[in-house]
């Protein structure tokens, strides 16, 4: 992948996550697919904003929609958080395995 490509994703994987309920939508498709109106109802938010949310969520590869019938259902593409662990392995190279031992560590 191209420098700029990477700098592009990492931009919007990171302007996806900023917004709180983005985050709230990114948990409750973790587990289990949820259909727009789902995802409404449980955020209490429009219809219009749900859809707005999940392209941007769709967009930076976090979120993917798989077709059910005529509508979709959303689940986390967890390759879309590649691009996030590639920043931070970047950032902090053995800082998240230092982190890991030592939580390893605490587990003893």
């Amino acid at each position: 992948m191209a420098w700029h490509q990477a700098e592009m994703d990492t931009a919007l994987v990171f302007t996806a996550l900023v917004e709180p309920r983005r985050r709230e939508i990114l948990k409750l498709v973790r587990d289990e697919a949820h259909s727009a109106g789902e995802l409404r109802d449980k955020l209490s938010i429009t219809q219009q904003a749900v859809s707005q949310h999940l392209q941007i969520l769709t967009t930076a590869g976090l979120v993917r929609a798989d077709h059910e019938g005529r509508g979709r259902r959303y689940t986390l593409a967890p390759e879309g958080l590649d691009v996030l662990d590639r920043f931070l392995r970047d950032l902090w190279p053995d800082g998240l395995q230092r982190l890991k031992a030592a939580a390893e560590a605490d587990d003893e």
